[in-house]
C-alpha cells in the first residue's frame, strides 16, 4: 500500500497484513494515529488491556536492551549490584538462599532501566500518544518508517494461563496422578527433576504423595517461568514511570516480544498490532503531541527532561507550535 494512497482507517485496519498473532498496518498521518487509538482504544476496567511501545527503526523487533548487545548475560546484573552499594550505598541480596532475591532482582533491573543499564526489561506504557513521542523524538534519519505497537495484555494473560494451566499443569498433573506412567512421561521425568534415585518408582509408578507434590510444585515454577511477564517500579524509586504511565515487560530467556507471541499465541488469531508511520510525519506529529502537552518535560520531570526538552527546541527552533515552558 503506498503511503500517500487515500484510503479509509477502517479498510486499512479490514485489509492490515496479521501474521502469526502480530498484524501490521501502515498509517499515513498524526490523524489516522489519533483515529486508531479512538477505534481500538479500551477501557482499563480496574486493569491493563493495551499496553504502548515506540520505536524508531520500523525494522526491529521488540527486544530488550540487554539481548539487543548480543552478550551473555554472565555477571552483569551481579557487577551492577556491587558498583551501586559503593556509589549510592544500596545494597541488594541476590542470593538464592534469600526468599526475595527474584523480586530483589527485578527491583535492580528497574533501577538500572531507569539509569540506562542494559537490561532483559522492556518499556512499555498504558497510552498510546507517550508511545508515539518515544517513537519520533529522536532525529534518525535512517529510517523510512517508524512504528508503535500496541500489545493486548489481557490476551497475554490468556496465554499465560494456558501455559500454566491448560496446556502445562492440567495433562501433567494428570499424567502423574495416574498410573502407570508412559515411557514417554517417565523420561520427561528423569529429565525434569534429574530423578536418577527414584528411577526405579518411576518405572514401576509408585513415585510416593510427598515426592509427586514436590514435583507439582517444581513444574508449576518452571512453567511460570516460560510466561511474559509484568513488572512495575514504584513511584518514589522513579517518578518518570508515572509520569509515562509505564511498565516494564520481560520475556522468558530474553526472546523478543514476537517470537514469543508465535511460540505461544495457540489459536489467538490477534495478540500485538505494529503500526508503520512515515519519519517524513516527524515535526507534524511532535508539534502536535506538544499542543497535548506530551513532551520532554512533562515525561521526564527533572533537570534532565528540561535539558532533553530545550536541546530539541534549539535544533528544532522553526518549528511552528512548539514553545518553552
Amino acid at each position: 500500500m503506498e503511503s500517500n494512497t487515500i484510503v479509509p482507517l477502517d479498510q486499512k485496519i479490514l485489509q492490515a497484513k496479521l501474521v502469526d498473532g502480530i498484524r501490521t498496518i501502515e498509517l499515513n498521518s498524526f490523524e489516522e494515529f489519533f483515529q486508531y487509538t479512538v477505534k481500538t482504544g479500551k477501557p482499563l476496567h480496574g486493569g491493563l488491556e493495551l499496553l504502548w511501545r515506540g520505536q524508531a527503526q520500523s525494522k526491529w523487533e521488540v527486544l530488550s536492551s540487554l539481548a539487543r548487545t548480543g552478550q551473555p548475560l554472565n555477571s552483569h546484573l551481579e557487577t551492577f549490584r556491587a558498583a551501586v552499594a559503593r556509589v549510592a550505598q544500596l545494597d541488594f541480596d541476590l542470593d538464592d538462599s534469600n526468599p526475595k532475591h527474584k523480586e530483589n532482582k527485578l527491583h535492580l533491573w528497574s533501577l538500572g532501566q531507569h539509569h540506562g543499564l542494559k537490561t532483559p526489561l522492556i518499556d512499555w506504557s498504558v497510552y498510546p500518544f507517550v508511545a508515539l513521542f518515544f517513537a519520533f523524538e529522536s532525529a534518525d534519519e535512517a529510517t523510512d518508517f517508524r512504528s508503535v505497537f500496541c500489545l493486548n495484555w489481557s490476551t497475554v494473560q490468556f496465554l499465560n494461563f494456558h501455559i500454566t494451566e491448560t496446556n502445562g499443569m492440567a495433562p501433567f498433573r494428570k499424567q502423574l496422578e495416574n498410573p502407570p506412567y508412559s515411557r514417554e512421561f517417565q523420561n520427561y521425568l528423569a529429565r525434569r527433576f534429574n530423578a536418577r534415585e527414584i528411577d526405579p518408582l518411576m518405572e514401576s509408578s509408585q513415585i510416593p504423595k510427598t515426592a509427586r507434590e514436590r514435583m507439582l510444585t517444581r513444574e508449576f515454577a518452571h512453567l511460570k517461568e516460560l510466561q511474559m511477564n509484568l513488572h512495575r517500579s514504584k513511584a518514589a524509586e522513579n517518578k518518570r514511570i508515572r509520569a509515562q504511565g509505564g511498565w516494564h515487560v520481560y520475556t522468558p530467556n530474553d526472546v523478543s516480544v514476537e517470537n514469543w507471541i508465535r511460540e505461544n499465541r495457540g489459536e489467538e488469531k490477534l495478540v500485538m498490532t505494529k503500526l508503520l508511520i512515515p519519519n517524513s510525519e516527524r515535526q507534524q506529529i511532535l508539534n502536535s503531541l506538544n499542543q497535548m502537552n506530551i513532551n520532554y518535560v512533562s515525561l521526564f520531570p527533572d533537570l534532565e527532561g528540561a535539558a532533553k526538552h530545550s536541546n530539541l527546541s534549539l535544533m528544532e527552533s522553526g518549528w511552528s507550535g512548539f514553545r518553552d515552558y
